[in-house]
């Protein structure tokens, strides 16, 4: 958001402030500009500001006198008040600035929107163009929407037309260039390449600070095609974007669906509530002159008819009736989902509870205190753990600040209640950080790949990586065999031997080269070969570790099945 005002031809200023603990004082150290600063070596700072619970925290360590910084900040008490007093001094200043110069900036702003237009017209890019036909056709609309959301204008080819050397049919969505908000469609569909940039001869580029790549398209799991040169084509600019009804095809007992659009697994979920029997084929089939990959889904069901053209039409999916030849399957039941939320929040459990909830999925918030208290193997098919690092989880918070029915963590009994669950057939999902809680107290056979690599030999602070996925198991139904996903430094696993009574399965790789897509990567090679998505299992169930960022704050529409496809697969006959 920081560049979307630039990118609409608007004023943009972000402001970011040290913040207090809820509105708590905070007391610093002084620091003394005469002596030399000690090296920054606490991690986070914006954690040195929000999380001391007791006496002053360390003294400021950046006091460097500059034009951008013209009067460091030295230490002392830190309120609320003087949170709001910077916010209105900057708030008022760019109010008065721009009424001063009102004249002079309407004029500019118009200026720069002729500009854009006029850049947009001479080519390269001269046009974004994104394929109907695509393998996941509801989350195509869901980007354009998207786009539209941001004011981008776009069009629907009428007739077929060639551009750049390539044909394209009737109903091809185009992204003309020659529009003001260029920049900004053009922002969130390229791919960013962050400069590298070096303060001196000899001296490292200096790393990002924060996200180097946001390809929408790339995060979607949606080709957006650039295309350089000028070309004529018959277009229709498309005032409101609506997802197109699927369509139902063919007779039969039995409906097919494919695997691949993630509405799709919304749909399951759909007719699982309703009662339906759901079947996931294991093999490849061809049923009505068309092939479905590994995970084609089979409902069954009396009455299904009518429930599967509200399906198609609201989720802008098709099916096909058929009577299903038998071949390998497996039968989906609806699992009984536990999301763990600690106790003073969490943002990715934030966004992880969103997109559950967003695709239909059941599930019930668990907290510290659930899990001390034993055995979920009765409630529960399948327990996930948000990106938390596994102090986290297991200490939870220790404050003295804390009330006491808020303190703490899993704790061990909640470990050994996690053992029991898992070995007596439930699954537990790991995202992110807290995949360390399985590698340091189930043993499973993998570690962190990046464990004593320093930023100065790796550093990817977030950006869209891509992977080998083997889309033959049942976690990666529905994918590609390569897929983009978010990377913000991850973990990685790489396998280590293990016990003989744990059987694990690699899901998704990282290849030897070409990993980077989009944003910034130092240090490539400590990410050949590793591992970015594992399936352990340990006695009559499992634990899938997703370390990759398959539902990063809800946009990696391309990854969702890996997350979605390890919750329904929890519960199966």
């Amino acid at each position: 958001m920081g560049w979307a005002g630039w990118w609409h031809n608007m004023l943009g200023m972000l402001t970011e402030l040290a913040s207090v603990r809820i509105a708590t004082s905070v007391e610093q150290e002084k620091a003394d500009p005469s002596q030399p600063q000690p090296a920054d070596t606490s991690g986070n700072s914006r954690e040195r500001y929000q999380r001391s619970d007791r006496g002053p925290i360390p003294a400021p360590r950046d006091i460097q006198f500059r034009s951008q910084y013209p009067r460091p900040w030295l230490g002392g008490k830190w309120t609320l008040r003087d949170i709001v007093d910077y916010e209105l001094i900057a708030t008022f200043g760019l109010l008065e600035a721009t009424a001063d110069l009102r004249s002079q900036l309407l004029e500019g702003l118009y200026i720069i929107g002729k500009r854009q237009i006029e850049m947009g017209k001479k080519g390269d890019p001269f046009a974004i163009v994104v394929p109907r036909e695509q393998a996941d056709r509801p989350t195509v609309i869901k980007m354009l929407q998207t786009m539209t959301y941001g004011g981008v204008e776009v069009h629907q080819a009428k007739n077929p037309f060639m551009a750049d050397g390539k044909n394209y049919t009737a109903g091809t969505y185009v992204i003309l260039m020659a529009q003001p908000f260029r920049a900004y469609a053009k922002d969130l569909l390229e791919a960013q390449d962050y400069p590298k940039v070096s303060p001196a001869p000899g001296v490292p580029a200096r790393p990002p600070y924060d996200a180097a790549g946001w390809s929408l398209g790339m995060q979607m799991g949606v080709e957006t095609i650039f295309i350089k040169k000028p070309f004529d084509a018959d277009l229709a600019e498309l005032m409101q974007i609506v997802l197109p009804p699927g369509k139902i095809s063919g007779t039969g007992s039995q409906y097919i669906l494919d695997h691949q659009p993630n509405n799709s697994l919304m749909a399951v979920n759909r007719l699982l509530k309703k009662g339906y029997e759901i079947i996931w084929l294991k093999d490849e089939v061809k049923v009505n002159d068309k092939t479905y990959t590994p995970g084609a889904i089979v409902v069954k069901g009396s009455g299904l008819a009518e429930t599967m053209r509200d399906l198609s039409r609201s989720l802008g999916i098709d099916a096909v009736a058929a009577d299903i030849p038998t071949s390998p399957s497996i039968t989906i039941r609806a699992p009984r989902t536990a999301l763990y939320q600690p106790w003073g929040g969490n943002m990715d459990e934030g966004w992880t509870r969103w997109l559950l909830e967003q695709n239909e999925f059941p599930f019930e918030t668990i907290h510290p205190e659930d899990l001390r208290q034993g055995d979920h193997s009765e409630k529960f098919d399948v327990i996930i753990f948000p990106d938390l690092r596994k102090e986290q989880i297991i200490t939870g918070l220790t404050g003295e600040t804390t009330p006491p029915e808020y303190r703490g963590g899993i704790e061990k009994s909640g470990i050994e209640a996690l053992r029991t669950f898992i070995t007596g057939g439930g699954t537990v999902i790991t995202i992110g950080r807290s995949a360390t809680l399985l590698m340091d107290e189930f043993a499973v056979p993998f570690r962190d790949g990046l464990q004593g690599v320093s930023q100065e030999e790796f550093f990817c602070p977030g950006s869209i990586v891509r992977v080998l996925v083997d889309n033959t198991h049942p976690i990666a139904y529905g994918m590609q065999n390569q897929a983009n996903a978010a990377f913000s430094n991850s973990l990685v696993l790489e396998p280590v031997p293990s016990f003989s009574t744990m059987d694990s399965s690699i899901v998704v790789r990282y290849p030897t080269g070409n990993i980077l897509q989009s944003g910034w990567l130092h240090g490539e090679s400590y990410l050949h070969n590793k591992v970015g998505l594992a399936e352990v299992k340990l006695g009559k169930g499992r634990m899938v570790l997703l370390p990759i960022k398959v539902q990063h704050r809800a946009q990696p529409y391309g990854t969702f099945k890996l997350l979605f496809n390890a919750i329904l697969t929890s519960a199966t006959d």
